[in-house]
């Protein structure tokens, strides 16, 4: 059973009651819930309604019953798709109880594609009124998006009104100015760097972690040309309010495209502006403006220019696909194939393998080695490092668990391909085990610390498992 939408969870759990009675007293047995409460029903990316398709893949589905069309979707497209076309291809049964639908008697259901019309229609109506609501705030000059420009924050009782961060401030002033001494943006990055400045978002999360909106980076102290660039041209450093940067033109695909500039509304002096560089940010965006007109202008009046032009950008897109096509295939030979042949006692491929191996390994060194000598220097870095090492084992273990929990449920319902990879698996963890002892024990035999007290340790465990074996058989 199914169910979802943007529920209250009281609602939510009426509604799987709702179901289950109804289950129940019509005679569906092995009952099982799939809910997606709070996500959009034009959204077909939800959890619980991609784990719903894969268990009908795997065959393990033979009927699905949702409260009403509008909880299984409103995109009349996909949902016709999914209750005309796959359902049926699987010999899965699909019911909607207050519609009246059920695909057992298809004589019932001719009015179905005008409710799916009608869901979808209400999803579109309703993105236009709050689309409405958000543009009427804008034009009365309110902000409706939470992001802070650098160098600014907003204090919790006036979200509207941006008050100067006097330390990411003078970042900005020093990037003005540099820019105003004549250095470029990756100049001015490359000493943002050197300096070990916090780029913004690093910045944010650590002072205004309620204003922040990007966690994911892969250094806090690595700053880009285009980050420099964006700062250089955003003019809410002249003091000005601008909104509606991005809109979406389709309710259903959900994509965002940069606004024009007629789009935009700009409210001017509303609040501290970095008055100091007003004239370079105008003279630079009055530059770009004329450059990107001069540009326009040729390519619209002169066909054979902008034939010539498109030609220039199709032959340079074709030449990058052809190189990144040649370095994957130098770099990406097919692992599993070259360890099949250097099974087979293919010299050639046992030399490559190790070869890459050995490549791998050095660069995992140098790689290890550079981090450790900067953490060393840098606490502030060791703790990311530390975070993000911490993070990643996390998420990587969840998903290998959660791969590995799947593939034993696929093998325990009869799957013979679940089986033969999951003993595969079991083989490569043995071989992978003792590989990984021996390796240790050389190591530890040839003098290495590090392999020395992991061997003790590994030696330790295994006499204590021994005894206490020998312990259970005595008694």
């Amino acid at each position: 059973m199914y169910s979802g939408g943007r529920n209250h969870p009281l609602q939510s759990t009426s509604q799987k009651k709702y179901l289950e009675d109804y289950a129940v007293q019509h005679g569906f047995g092995n009952i099982q819930h799939f809910s997606d409460d709070g996500y959009s029903g034009t959204n077909f990316n939800r959890p619980a309604f991609n784990s719903l398709l894969t268990e009908i893949e795997a065959g393990r589905v033979g009927t699905v019953i949702v409260k009403d069309m509008s909880r299984f979707g409103r995109n009349y497209l996909q949902v016709g798709f999914y209750t005309e076309m796959m359902f049926p291809k699987k010999n899965v049964r699909f019911i909607a109880v207050n519609n009246g639908v059920d695909s057992a008697n298809p004589a019932d259901n001719d009015f179905t594609p005008f409710l799916n019309i009608m869901n979808e229609w209400y999803a579109k109506d309703t993105s236009k009124k709050i689309k409405a609501v958000f543009k009427a705030k804008m034009r009365d000059g309110k902000r409706v998006s939470g992001a802070v420009p650098y160098g600014y924050y907003r204090k919790p009782e006036d979200k509207q009104t941006l008050y100067v961060d006097e330390a990411s401030a003078s970042v900005v002033r020093r990037i003005f100015q540099l820019a105003c001494d004549g250095m470029g943006a990756t100049a001015i990055a490359d000493t943002l760097s050197e300096d070990k400045i916090l780029i913004p978002s690093a910045y944010a999360r650590q002072n205004h972690p309620e204003d922040c909106q990007c966690t994911n980076y892969h250094d806090p102290y690595t700053w880009n040309a285009t980050t420099v660039g964006y700062i250089l041209n955003r003019r809410e450093y002249l003091g000005n309010t601008v909104l509606g940067k991005t809109t979406r033109d389709n309710f259903k695909t959900k994509r965002k495209r940069i606004a024009n500039e007629d789009e935009l509304l700009v409210f001017y002096n509303t609040h501290e502006a970095m008055a100091e560089y007003k004239a370079i940010l105008e003279k630079g965006r009055q530059n770009n403006r004329k450059r990107s007109e001069k540009m326009r202008e040729l390519r619209m009046s002169d066909p054979e220019y902008r034939a010539k032009m498109e030609e220039k950008e199709r032959l340079a897109l074709e030449r990058e696909k052809k190189r990144q096509e040649r370095a994957t295939k130098k770099k990406k030979i097919a692992l599993a194939e070259l360890k099949e042949q250097a099974e087979k006692g293919n010299q050639e491929a046992v030399r490559e393998l190790e070869e890459r191996r050995a490549i791998a390994r050095e660069r995992s060194r140098k790689s290890a080695e550079k981090r450790k000598q900067r953490a060393e220097n840098d606490p502030e870095y060791a703790k990311y490092l530390e975070e993000r090492n911490a993070e990643y084992n996390r998420r990587h273990t969840a998903r290998r668990k959660e791969q590995m929990e799947a593939l034993r449920a696929r093998a325990e319902a009869g799957d013979q391909e679940a089986q033969s990879q999951l003993a595969e698996r079991k083989q490569y963890q043995v071989r992978a085990t003792v590989k990984s002892y021996r390796k240790m024990r050389e190591d530890a035999l040839n003098g290495d610390p590090i392999a020395k007290v992991r061997y003790e340790k590994t030696l330790a465990m295994r006499r204590e498992a021994y005894h206490a074996k020998k312990s259970e058989q005595t008694a």
